[in-house]
């Protein structure tokens, strides 16, 4: 659905920021990890019951950036599906 809003689309092309600015502007989660920067707190200091299951964490390329998140969080949801 997201995908084929040309609108949507239009406004999340070309928009790209650096893991390093990504820090300096305080972006975490799927934002920080659009960059590339592979960092997801639930993994890297585990809390409440995350050390006990297995789960992928997405991670972008640092191309595209907005686009990329809603990517990821796209990518979380459907692996919280199965």
């Amino acid at each position: 659905m997201l995908s084929e809003n040309t609108i949507l689309f239009s406004r999340w092309q070309n928009l790209a920021i650096t893991t390093k600015d990504a820090i300096a502007y305080g972006l975490v989660g799927p934002n920080l990890r659009a960059t590339g920067l592979h960092y997801d707190l639930r993994k890297d200091q585990p809390y409440a019951c995350y050390n006990e299951l297995d789960f992928e964490v997405p991670v972008g390329k640092g191309e595209q950036v907005s686009w990329v998140t809603v990517m990821i969080l796209y990518c979380s949801c459907r692996r919280n599906e199965a």
